[in-house]
């Protein structure tokens, strides 16, 4: 499955150098190990998108225990070309 998500500049930037291989989310979407993530940069300030985009896949998803809040997970991404 594949996922549009809005992602802020200063996350967007990091994610794309593949610093940040980590993704924390609200599971409302059933997010699954093997599904792509559509990042869109997301310009709060404007309240518009940036136009810059990129896709990464989950790789691992860690739900559950006392380091995450109810309802959310952490995700492993990997930047991927489409």
């Amino acid at each position: 499955m594949q996922h549009e998500i809005k992602c802020w500049p200063e996350h967007f930037a990091v994610i794309a150098s593949g610093a940040k291989t980590c993704e924390l989310r609200l599971n409302d979407r059933n997010y699954l190990v093997g599904d792509m993530l559509y990042l869109r940069e997301w310009d709060s300030m404007e309240n518009s998108y940036t136009g810059a985009a990129l896709y990464a896949m989950v790789t691992h998803i860690l739900s559950g225990g006392v380091w995450l809040s109810p309802g959310y997970i952490a995700m492993s991404i990997k930047v991927v070309d489409v």
